[in-house]
Order: C-alpha cells, then sequence, then structure tokens
C-alpha cells in the first residue's frame, strides 16, 4: 500500500513538471489543463525483476501574452527495465528501454469524470544493456558497479492497446498561493487536480521481444488544471490574467 501511495505521490509531481512553470518577468498570462493516465507492471523472480512504466498525457495550454494562443499536445512516456542476477557468479546483466513521442498520430481518449480511458499508439524505443560484475565495489545494481560492459540495442518498434477503468475513489487537490515576484508586483497560482486508481487491461507489444505477461500492478486517472495571475504597477510591465 506504501509503495502505492508514493507511486501516486510520483505521478501528480511529476504532472506539476508540466503544470508549474516559473513565472518570469512579462510573462504572466498563462493556464494550463492535463489529463493523465499511468500504469506500472512489475514482475519479480528469485533472480530476476522487471518493471514496466506508461504515462500518457494530453496538455491544453493557453496563453494571452502575445494575443490568445491554444495549443494541445498529446505526450507519451515509457521507461522498461528488467534485471537478471546469475545465480553461480553474481553477476548482474540490466535491459533498459526508453520511448517518448508527441505525435498526434497516437490516440488518446480521456473520459473527464475520470471513470476511463483508452489509448491507441505506436512508439520507437532505444535502448541498452549492462553487465556489472559480483564484487564491484562503486554501488549500481545490488551494489555492483564497477567497469560495466554496456552495448547499444536495436530500436523497437512498438504498439500499445490499453484501456483505464476508475474504481477507487476521487481524491481531490486544491491549492492557492500567493507572493511577490518583484518590489511592488502579485503574483498568484490556483491549481487544481483529481486522481483515482483505475485498473488497466491490453498490452504493450514488440517484435520479438516481450515486456511484460503479467496484469499491471497499479494504475491511476487524472486531472490537473493551473491558472496563475499576475499584477504589476502602474508604469511597469502589463497586467495579466491568467487562467
Amino acid at each position: 500500500m506504501e509503495s502505492k501511495r508514493s507511486l501516486v505521490a510520483a505521478l501528480i509531481l511529476s504532472v506539476s513538471a508540466f503544470l508549474a512553470q516559473p513565472a518570469q518577468a512579462g510573462v504572466f498570462t498563462h493556464g494550463e489543463h492535463v489529463d493523465l493516465a499511468g500504469a506500472v507492471w512489475t514482475t519479480q523472480t528469485d533472480h530476476s525483476f522487471s518493471d514496466l512504466t506508461l504515462r500518457i498525457h494530453d496538455l491544453d495550454d493557453r496563453s494571452w501574452d502575445m494575443g490568445p494562443m491554444n495549443s494541445r499536445s498529446p505526450g507519451i512516456i515509457m521507461f522498461y527495465t528488467r534485471q537478471e542476477t546469475d545465480p553461480d557468479t553474481g553477476a548482474v546483466t540490466e535491459v533498459n528501454y526508453e520511448a517518448f513521442s508527441g505525435s498526434s498520430e497516437n490516440d488518446f481518449s480521456f473520459e473527464r469524470s475520470l471513470s476511463g480511458a483508452t489509448a491507441h499508439f505506436s512508439l520507437t524505443a532505444w535502448g541498452y544493456q549492462c553487465r556489472y560484475q559480483a564484487g564491484d565495489p562503486h554501488g549500481g545494481p545490488q551494489g555492483i558497479t564497477e567497469g560495466p560492459d554496456c552495448v547499444d540495442l536495436p530500436d523497437l518498434a512498438i504498439t500499445g492497446d490499453i484501456s483505464w477503468t476508475g474504481v477507487g475513489d476521487i481524491v481531490r487537490t486544491v491549492t492557492n498561493t500567493r507572493g511577490r515576484e518583484a518590489p511592488l508586483a502579485v503574483f498568484g497560482v490556483h491549481s487544481v487536480s483529481a486522481h483515482r486508481t483505475a485498473v488497466v487491461a491490453g498490452s504493450i507489444a514488440a517484435d520479438g521481444f516481450t515486456f511484460t505477461t503479467a496484469p499491471t500492478d497499479f494504475g491511476i486517472l487524472l486531472r490537473g488544471k493551473l491558472n496563475q495571475t499576475l499584477v504589476t504597477p502602474p508604469g511597469g510591465a502589463s497586467t495579466g490574467r491568467r487562467g
């Protein structure tokens, strides 16, 4: 349960990376909305461990500093790690793949009520493999790191067909912050978020490579909104209203 709470916190913090952009002088009109679905698959045996993390978001960015603007950018982030330990030598072989996409050709549908979401996408993942010898003294996987033997792996063409169904209670968070940007400039930040756990179904596949055959350990649906306001004194930068 504690690990799931930590994951919720990590996902919310990751959303804030999209939302909480620091204000700069002259850029005082900004509002953002994000819809996010995430999932984690883990598999563990006596000599191996794998972790697959998927996060898909749709970001709506609105700004009126240079006139009304509205940009919408779907984004997909995927990380995969697998470690296998040789039971005889203690050496660790680690495989990592990463994939990122902002292509509008990928499909992401999100229910504002947090009842569910669906995603159909194609990605290209790049990866590498490292082998760590037992007894190396500098940390790393299971305490082993010195002189890893690493090689690049062939890129993988990945397809995904995933659905989320909201099942947990909806948890809502509201924050309000006021302060001074400059001696006479006052800013305010208002953010609202709501999230709930979800059951995840579907698959992520690549030719010749299996990411996981296990059910998801955890799924989440999250909506967030940020509005910013900054008021500057007469004769200074123009007054802006965010959100």
